[in-house]
């Protein structure tokens, strides 16, 4: 498939100041051809990595990645729009 989906957790997790972002790409060659392209992206900081890393396995039990199939973060999810 050639497909790349280009994300971040900023709307959904209310991190738009940690300016993180991350692209998803299942092709080979097409991921190889995306970072030669790309050689010039801007470096996300320490603290945006972590973040990142953290709302990725937000139930502590492995990648989330803000929509996962089992529905593993959607508690937090729901908690956080029911707070905001």
């Amino acid at each position: 498939v050639r497909l790349i989906s280009i994300t971040s957790a900023s709307k959904t997790y209310n991190v738009a100041g940690l300016d993180v972002a991350f692209a998803v790409v299942e092709d080979d060659a097409l991921r190889r051809r995306y970072f030669r392209a790309g050689r010039d992206q801007a470096e996300p900081s320490h603290a945006g990595l972590e973040a990142l890393a953290a709302i990725l396995d937000a139930d502590g039990g492995g990648p989330c990645v803000l929509t996962p199939p089992n529905g593993g973060c959607e508690g937090w999810r729901k908690a956080m729009v029911d707070h905001l």
